[in-house]
């Protein structure tokens, strides 16, 4: 007797932590509803898919590293162009595959992905590790191309959304805000984006009661239905088992009484210098409330840690006021 194979879902993540955890925890969802799950990582990567791997026997790792820089660089866009040389050998490795993945779920900074999953005749899902308002700001930017004024003294305008919010140049996306038209790296940023909005399908890591008047309003902008607010991801993943705190947080949380706990971080990309940490935790205990602090370095900037040194270093760390 033939057995059907379950469907088979390739997620591309971005590397940088921010993009790529959210992904993995997409992963390990997707996995306990009986799909065949692949998922690429460089092999410098490869030990965070180990906790999901393990606890997880359909998802499987997919190997194929970057091509080698010739000169150190900080710019991130780099490792967005870098990703993009894997077109041609993850197409490859699907063509030749018994059972092709039938999906792609690939990371928003992974636009050339599109075309991938065009060449393999299958449908793409773009995958939003933030919420619908971001994506949706995401969307305005690329397709208006608004300016810099005033030298970045002025405020950009998203009439088109909801509320019609007002940010500063300054506090626009710096991907977008770095763009310089002609250059080849950014029209590659670029194009990507655009290429996001002709995906079949978004997932967004929200939930409606926080999102739901932008997921809404990405649906209309879109002009179908298949925006899914799936989040927090993490809440069933196995990140926080993997770094050994999930058990300590969730009991803590759990002696809270419901909407007493404020949760502060301010992503992985940010360094906070000292001085900048010591006004948050000054603000935290001024408030007396209890608080969650997701803190991962600081730069010394010539202040001295102080009281910091309980909390200061690690990724999570946990302090509560009575």
């Amino acid at each position: 007797m033939s057995r059907t194979c379950a469907p088979h879902v390739l997620l591309l993540p971005h590397p940088l932590a921010g993009h790529m955890l959210p992904m993995l925890d997409l992963a390990h969802h997707l996995s306990l509803r009986g799909l065949t799950i692949t998922v690429h990582s460089t092999p410098e990567n490869l030990p965070n898919l180990h906790p999901l791997i393990s606890s997880s026997p359909t998802v499987h790792p997919l190997l194929l590293p970057l091509p080698v820089q010739s000169q150190p660089s900080n710019d991130f866009r780099d490792t967005m162009v870098a990703m993009g040389s894997l077109h041609a050998p993850i197409l490859e490795w699907a063509k030749a595959h018994s059972a092709p993945p039938v999906l792609i779920v690939s990371d928003i900074f992974l636009g050339w992905t599109q075309r991938l999953a065009e060449e393999l005749g299958v449908p793409r899902v773009v995958f939003s590790p933030t919420g619908a308002l971001p994506l949706a700001l995401t969307y305005c930017l690329w397709r208006e191309m608004p300016r810099c004024l005033d030298n970045g003294n002025n405020d950009v305008s998203f009439p088109s959304l909801p509320n019609s919010p007002i940010y500063p140049w300054r506090q626009l996306s710096l991907l977008y805000r770095m763009h310089k038209e002609g250059d080849p790296v950014s029209e590659f940023v670029k194009k990507g984006m655009l290429d996001n909005v002709t995906s079949w399908g978004v997932i967004v890591n929200s939930f409606k009661g926080m999102d739901g008047i932008y997921v809404d309003h990405l649906r209309r902008d879109l002009g179908h239905d298949r925006v899914w607010a799936v989040g927090p991801v993490s809440v069933a993943g196995v990140r926080a088992e993997r770094a050994g705190l999930g058990r300590d947080v969730k009991g803590w949380l759990d002696g809270c009484p419901v909407g007493s706990v404020i949760y502060v971080c301010f992503g992985s990309m940010k360094k906070l210098f000292a001085r900048q940490v010591e006004t948050v935790a000054a603000a935290l205990e001024e408030s007396g409330a209890r608080f969650l602090w997701a803190l991962e370095a600081v730069e010394v900037g010539g202040s001295s840690f102080g009281d910091l040194d309980g909390f200061v270093g690690e990724v999570v760390k946990l302090h509560c006021l009575t």
